[in-house]
């Protein structure tokens, strides 16, 4: 298999894991739904059709982490685990491109220790178990729908609130709204930490193994769909070295201009929820293909 059929499937796994992961989260957003309602939601006291700050409801605000815990294997095994083993296999096919360009085995056999750097950047062991304090570790965790749901709480508690609005909202944040477009609650949580991160990662990796085998040019790899941004619409397909991307900082295109100064144009291309790729490539392919530019 040549080189550019290589880097094709490995867009193309990165894509299917984002679709696979996003499926998988709806899937574990309707079960965490499901066990809330009935060991968590189903045990407030209600007086007069109202919530009421009883010891039993201020004891239940304490219980929330309990639910999310007795949850996390479920994460482990439904979502984060294929999405590890999938990141992992996106880096395997990137080491098979840069053979397939023709380096010597001395130097992929360097390269091929990246796939360590890998594990350690999304926190899993050679055996695909998440360490404790990891990336993965903490994703599965939740937190950030954790406090959420708690504050959701604590304001309807202490509001009286009355129940069948408390369910109306309980089930409005954790499961959102198809009809008004709004996310649930763990699919606004990865979209916001992790579907970024595994384009993010497959791209540090490039990086590292771009300057192991001094390749400095690459083609701004990927197609263009109606939501493209002008940012990228000017790049696709097209070549550049690695020394004239720190001028991408200034484009008025890019998204986000308040944090210019941090923005990396290799491992965040167009920013968020960019589609497109860095493509390494030799010297000499640089100069083929800007001759037929």
């Amino acid at each position: 298999m040549g080189p550019n059929d290589l880097f094709e499937l490995k867009t193309k796994l990165l894509e299917k894991i984002e679709e696979k992961v996003a499926a998988s989260v709806s899937n574990y957003q309707a079960k965490m739904f499901e066990v809330l309602l009935v060991e968590y939601l189903s045990r407030f006291e209600v007086v007069d059709g109202r919530i009421v700050s009883s010891k039993r409801n201020v004891k239940l605000l304490t219980e929330i982490d309990a639910v999310f815990d007795s949850l996390v294997e479920i994460m482990y095994r439904d979502v984060l685990g294929p999405l590890a083993k999938g990141m992992i296999e996106a880096s395997e096919l990137s080491i098979e491109y840069y053979k397939a360009l023709g380096f010597e085995a001395s130097k992929i056999k360097e390269v091929i220790k990246g796939i360590v750097a890998v594990r350690d950047m999304i926190g899993i062991d050679a055996k695909g178990v998440a360490k404790p304090g990891g990336y993965i570790h903490r994703v599965a965790r939740t937190e950030e729908v954790r406090l959420r749901l708690q504050s959701f709480v604590i304001n309807n508690v202490t509001s009286r609130a009355p129940f069948l609005e408390f369910q109306k909202g309980f089930k409005r944040l954790i499961k959102g709204s198809s009809r008004d477009k709004v996310p649930g609650a763990i699919e606004r949580y990865f979209d916001q930490y992790v579907y970024d991160t595994v384009g993010a990662v497959d791209a540090a990796f490039n990086s590292q193994v771009a300057k192991e085998l001094d390749l400095k040019y690459f083609l701004y790899a990927g197609s263009l769909i109606k939501t493209s941004r002008k940012f990228c619409r000017k790049r696709a397909g097209k070549v550049f070295s690695t020394e004239e991307v720190e001028k991408w900082k200034d484009d008025p295109d890019l998204i986000d201009k308040k944090t210019k100064d941090s923005y990396r144009p290799l491992i965040e291309r167009g920013r968020y929820r960019c589609r497109h790729y860095i493509k390494y490539i030799t010297e000499g392919l640089h100069k083929r293909l800007k001759e037929y530019a």
